[in-house]
């Protein structure tokens, strides 16, 4: 499916079912953080640094992260 230009998404990563047994089983090209991490970053350094943590793993393994999480960290 990938060749065809399909791309796999894994939404609310974090919170869940979305767990990281996903990204070694599964297709996936993108990472969509859950919205709570988000919310409170300025006021929150666990959500920071659980956000910063997720940033790193997905660069290390090649996956997009969603566009939203980028532009607001």
């Amino acid at each position: 499916m990938k060749n065809s230009g399909i791309s796999f998404v894994l939404e609310d990563f974090g919170t869940g079912y979305s767990s990281l047994s996903y990204i070694l089983n599964m297709p996936i090209d993108i990472i969509k953080v859950d919205k709570s991490f988000i919310i409170n970053i300025e006021n929150d350094n666990k959500s920071k640094n659980i956000l910063d943590l997720i940033v790193q793993m997905s660069n290390k393994l090649n996956l997009d992260i969603n566009k939203f999480l980028k532009e607001n960290i």
